[in-house]
């Protein structure tokens, strides 16, 4: 049984007891009544030890009724204490249920907080995921501004460089003298020493002196070889040139356009400059860039042609000899063979493999590298007769410092390079000419001192 059921059964029994209690004090009250009424001394004497009987019956009931009575009382103030804390505990259960109200109100809340947060840093991952992207794109956009910036310098460079008349890396005057000067030490290895096993064609050398105009005597006995060697270097550049000039006048190849392309490049090149420099005259305008620029590109169409010009050609994944430098390497080997024969067949070969680089090197060196400078570098050849110039020419003329001013040009074997060739004031040289002296003949020295005579 539940203590609530327990106070509530009490509480009956109590109900009941004054409910016997009030029935029992009306028969009392209606005995005492009855009392009232006269009655004998006989009676009087039976009901008073009827009483007496009763009385003692009567206190243990009363006390008995008492103790339930107070029992009740205290079960009654218990009941009400209990009653009072189920109310309480009603209330708190009340207020533990608003609580739990509230605080799954407050988690409703507090979930749509979190998926608030978890929206918020989805957009923020995908705004954080564009904003990487975009400065992705930024630093790419900075490189790329960079490198347009470092190209926009290096044009603006090469701008300068062609608004100042100047030229850089390999066509610079220095380097560029040097490549001069170590073509001429190779046609000198190419022609050879002429010694040991190699034999001159003394008959055949007489007839390309006759060609130069030359005046020095060489017989089999005296062959001279410092001066044959000097006709033979004089000879592959003129082999050479030859072959390079029927070259560019034809630029319309009729077999293939690669053996012509720089024939074509070469003449296209020369037409547009020609073209720019007419609308440059013929148009009108103050601006610095149109009159230089058919400088520019005349000196970057000659600096790649000298970069690269008559190099082998690629073709289905294969490198070949240019036809040009082929076709001439031949006709260089063979006429010089007739000259001089090499017996020593491994250096035979060895010296008519030179002939490639050889035929490259002048072409570049004479018709692209040198027009690639501005101003354009010019060449002159010497004729023969001409007064020995230390000034503007090198040879063996070391032991006859004394005898110069009777020594002159028997043969001019490589050309005088450099700016305003024609002006000695203004001339500045690149590489003075090379010359193979001899001494005036006596009718010569006497015309030229009745000349000097008379215009003294």
């Amino acid at each position: 049984m539940e203590p609530d059921d327990n106070i509530q059964s009490n509480h009956n029994e109590s109900d009941k007891y004054l409910e016997m209690n009030s029935h029992n004090t009306s028969e009392t009250e209606l005995s005492s009544t009855t009392r009232e009424i006269p009655v004998t001394s006989s009676d009087d004497y039976s009901v008073s030890n009827d009483e007496n009987f009763k009385l003692p019956i009567l206190k243990t009931k009363v006390e008995e009724e008492t103790n339930s009575i107070q029992y009740f009382q205290k079960n009654w103030v218990d009941y009400n204490k209990y009653k009072n804390l189920q109310d309480e505990l009603e209330s708190q259960k009340k207020q533990v249920q608003e609580l739990n109200q509230k605080l799954d109100e407050s988690d409703k809340k507090l979930q749509n907080y979190k998926n608030c947060e978890e929206s918020l840093n989805t957009k923020i991952k995908e705004i954080q995921k564009e904003l990487d992207t975009k400065n992705e794109d930024i630093n790419e956009l900075k490189k790329n501004n960079a490198t347009l910036k470092e190209e926009a310098s290096k044009y603006q460079s090469a701008l300068g460089v062609a608004a100042n008349f100047r030229t850089s890396d390999e066509n610079h005057s220095v380097q560029l003298k040097k490549d001069i000067l170590s073509l001429q030490d190779t046609i000198e290895s190419y022609v050879t020493n002429l010694k040991g096993n190699i034999e001159v064609n003394v008959e055949n050398i007489e007839n390309l002196l006759q060609r130069y105009g030359c005046l020095t005597k060489i017989t089999k006995e005296n062959q001279n070889r410092p001066f044959i060697k000097a006709v033979l270097q004089r000879y592959v550049l003129d082999t050479i040139i030859e072959n390079a000039n029927d070259y560019f006048d034809h630029p319309n190849h009729p077999k293939d356009i690669g053996i012509s392309l720089e024939s074509k490049i070469l003449s296209r090149t020369n037409y547009l400059c020609l073209l720019l420099d007419t609308f440059c005259e013929t148009r009108k305008g103050t601006d610095t860039i149109t009159p230089i620029t058919s400088i520019k590109i005349r000196q970057e169409a000659y600096v790649a042609l000298g970069n690269r010009g008559f190099s082998e050609i690629v073709e289905n994944d294969q490198t070949i000899e240019h036809n040009f430098i082929d076709n001439v390497k031949n006709i260089l080997n063979k006429s010089l063979n007739e000259y001089r024969t090499i017996n020593d067949s491994a250096k035979k070969q060895s010296v008519e493999n030179m002939a490639t680089n050889i035929i490259r090197d002048v072409i570049r060196l004479f018709w692209f590298r040198l027009l690639a400078q501005e101003p354009i570098i010019t060449i002159s050849w010497f004729e023969p007769n001409t007064r020995i110039d230390p000034n503007t020419m090198t040879g063996r003329w070391e032991d006859r410092e004394e005898d110069i001013d009777n020594l002159v040009v028997d043969l001019c074997y490589f050309p005088i390079i450099g700016l305003n060739l024609d002006d000695p004031s203004k001339r500045k040289l690149y590489t003075r000419a090379k010359v193979f002296p001899r001494y005036q003949s006596y009718i010569s020295r006497l015309v030229k001192s009745v000349v000097e005579s008379s215009v003294k």
